[in-house]
């Protein structure tokens, strides 16, 4: 199991380390389970969060050093990383100092293999599967450039794979340690305050050139680092390697790289990927990819001129292969003339001979034969997967459905979707199950109310919506899809049957609001964890005062609208977790008249007296107040709330006891009450939601374990041919 790797610096030795040890307790809510991995200056933890129930990753210093570099450079990554919320990318959860002073970072435990792992025995790794890797770590690496972030320290060690939560047995990609990242930009951490003109810092097998020389750096010292991973990737061995690290640091700013054929002693590789790679080992960074998303469209485009290939060869068919954008039309054009060609193709002769001469000397012999075998080893598996016949592939962008995707009679709705396309998503029902959505499904009433789970095939092609019926949907659930642009939204208004709308940790932003005001009959949205949003937006949004459930957990500045929340006569549920509320706050709220469930779960800040004032809400039904500063002496409190029939107080099993002497009291004074120990699903949709019980997915406000329930729906229910 790895999270990271924990980078050696070696420079605290003399230092005491201060480790921590299982079953200890952290700041009363992090509680110690094993040693992940240690270095020289970092040390990474499992930890079980006492409240969410939920085991993360805790990285920390090992050492007290306040005035050492490598406490400022951890600070640098603590502070690069908070910005950071991507699919392919590790998230941040907190940030904040340990009692002995130390800073640590929680992040999401991630169980994988970096691509050193993978690569250990095997060498290389097939063009297929290195593609697909390369085109989520550039999404990643573009995301963090677009928030001002360079990583500068790109390696296989630094890039893990994992397949947990993905059905489809697909690489996930997770993009770990910013140790060294830079923010771009004028603050208290930019390269001035934390290196000096002429410092080195990175791994030198995969340093760009202007990095080497301890230079000013941007984002395309990333890129470069990109092509050194691929290269590796593709043929077993980065593209330098010298004697020492000088030696490498050197042969990075006068050699040449030799092409992935040479590299790999005979392997035949695309015209385009062999095109692609020199692109990104470009010594002058002006030459290089500009931006790492233009990388991400040469390598999509490269599988589908491949499979198009393929799918030539196996059918005859002569048809166009689709246009190479990336390579001709976004960035500079590699161009030499014939003398300088042959100049380069000397150098690379000269530059293989010597390589291999090094790689004798040095002992390298064993690499040469394992690559030799790897290589037969691709060849044979290439040979096997040439007789099996590839699926015809579907262009998205020219593929018109001929009818809508249902249609109506004799009372009842049949839906069925292009074969010829991926599924949109899956289908559901006023129940927990799912339909996968390219199938004939069962005929079902045309009055009963259907969902959507919406898959990244449609919103990659929004344009496909318009083949749904305006009232087809009237759930629509995009949570989780971090991927869902405003492109993905823009079609969301002509579902006149639209009640229910879940995009929980999306990219959803105030300005997609106005694709939601024709949806009249819109109760439900949940907003929940969406960075883009702004309270302020959302308070003058038509969309607001039809709502009878909102989740807003962690929106900026949501404290500034609780008098307009407070005032909204419908609105019967109302998500504010993680949103830094005080007691004076829940007083606030307290003015509502129309609440039945209240979450605050998160708000640290609360105590009893918030808990006081809550008395006011004569109509409260349900109240989740796990993670606050609420004590058992907020039993009278809670007893005298006349309506009050819930209450959930989530805590870790092994301090269960604290949350029993909340419970007790209460419970003593308010026999009927149900109290939770731990995270409930949404309640009843009957208390919040009268005019539309639904009872399938897609109300969840909680990030963490509806996520699994979905995957569980899935996998547990029947697919209707």
């Amino acid at each position: 199991m790895s999270t990271f790797e924990a980078t050696d610096d070696g420079n605290s030795a003399s230092q005491v380390s201060l480790a921590l040890h299982p079953g200890e307790t952290i700041l009363g809510k992090f509680k110690i389970v094993d040693l992940l991995g240690q270095g020289g200056v970092g040390s990474v933890y499992l930890v079980d969060h006492v409240f969410l129930a939920r085991q993360f990753a805790l990285k920390c210093l090992n050492k007290q050093q306040p005035n050492d570099v490598s406490w400022r450079r951890f600070l640098n990554e603590a502070k690069a990383a908070s910005k950071l919320d991507h699919p392919n990318l590790i998230k941040v959860h907190e940030f904040d100092l340990l009692p002995d002073g130390r800073p640590f970072i929680l992040m999401d435990l991630v169980v994988g293999q970096t691509l050193a792992d993978l690569t250990k025995h095997t060498g290389s790794m097939p063009v297929d599967r290195a593609v697909k890797i390369m085109i989520q770590v550039a999404f990643a690496v573009q995301y963090a450039h677009d928030q001002g972030i360079i990583h500068r320290d790109l390696k296989p060690t630094n890039i893990m794979v994992t397949r947990e939560g993905n059905d489809s047995e697909e690489d996930i990609v997770k993009l770990v340690d910013f140790g060294i990242a830079k923010l771009s930009g004028i603050d208290e951490f930019n390269q001035q305050t934390l290196t000096k003109t002429g410092e080195i810092f990175g791994s030198p097998l995969y340093m760009s050139p202007e990095q080497c020389t301890g230079t000013m750096v941007d984002h395309r010292t990333d890129i470069y680092s990109l092509g050194c991973v691929f290269f590796e990737l593709l043929t077993g061995a980065p593209p330098f390697i010298g004697e020492n690290a000088l030696s490498t640091m050197m042969k990075h700013q006068s050699e040449v790289p030799i092409s992935l054929k040479e590299a790999s002693l005979g392997t035949v590789f695309p015209a385009e990927l062999e095109e692609i790679v020199a692109k990104l080992l470009e010594k002058d960074p002006n030459h290089r990819y500009q931006n790492a998303n233009a990388l991400a469209a040469d390598l999509i485009t490269l599988r589908q001129i491949t499979s198009a290939e393929v799918d030539s060869k196996q059918t005859g068919s002569k048809q166009p292969f689709p246009p190479r954008q990336g390579q001709t039309t976004q960035f500079l054009p590699r161009t030499e003339s014939a003398k300088a060609s042959a100049k380069r193709k000397s150098d690379q002769s000269v530059a293989l001979f010597l390589t291999a001469a090094l790689a004798f000397c040095c002992g390298y012999a064993l690499a040469s034969v394992i690559v030799i075998n790897d290589l037969k080893k691709q060849e044979e598996e290439a040979k096997s997967k040439a007789t099996v016949p590839a699926p015809a592939a579907v262009s998205a962008a020219a593929f018109v459905p001929q009818a809508f995707y249902s249609e109506v009679r004799d009372g009842k709705r049949f839906f069925r979707f292009p074969s010829e396309l991926e599924p949109l998503g899956r289908i559901t029902f006023d129940e927990k199950i799912l339909y996968k959505a390219y199938l004939k499904l069962m005929p079902v009433p045309a009055d009963r109310p259907v969902g959507l789970l919406v898959d990244k095939f449609l919103l990659n092609t929004p344009r496909l919506w318009d083949w749904f019926r305006p009232d087809d949907l009237s759930m629509i659930d995009f949570r989780g899809k971090v991927e869902a642009k405003s492109t993905s939204f823009v079609k969301l208004g002509r579902f006149s049957s639209l009640k229910i709308l879940n995009l929980m940790k999306t990219e959803f932003s105030s300005a997609d609001l106005q694709y939601l005001e024709p949806n009249a009959n819109l109760i439900y949205l949940n907003i929940a964890f969406c960075s883009r949003m702004d309270a302020k937006d959302l308070a003058a949004s038509k969309v607001l005062p039809r709502l009878r459930c909102l989740a807003i957990s962690e929106l900026k500045d949501a404290r500034t609208i609780l008098r307009e929340l407070a005032a909204l006569p419908k609105l019967r549920h109302l998500v504010i977790a993680n949103c830094d509320l005080t007691d004076d706050d829940l007083a606030i709220l307290s003015t509502s008249k129309s609440i039945k469930v209240l979450n605050i779960a998160g708000n640290t800040k609360l105590t009893n007296a918030g808990i006081d004032h809550l008395k006011r809400m004569k109509q409260l039904t349900w109240l989740v107040m796990s993670e606050t500063n609420v004590t058992p002496e907020s039993a009278d409190s809670l007893a005298a709330m006349p309506s009050l029939t819930h209450v959930e107080y989530a805590i870790h099993p092994s301090r269960r006891s604290e949350a029993q002497a909340i419970a007790e009291p209460l419970l003593a004074k308010k026999p009927n009450l149900t109290f939770y120990f731990e995270v409930k699903a949404a309640p009843d949709s009957e208390i919040t939601m009268p005019e539309f019980p639904w009872k399938g997915p897609g109300l969840d406000t909680n990030g963490f374990i509806d996520e699994e329930e979905s995957r569980d729906y899935s996998n547990s229910f029947p697919v209707f041919k």
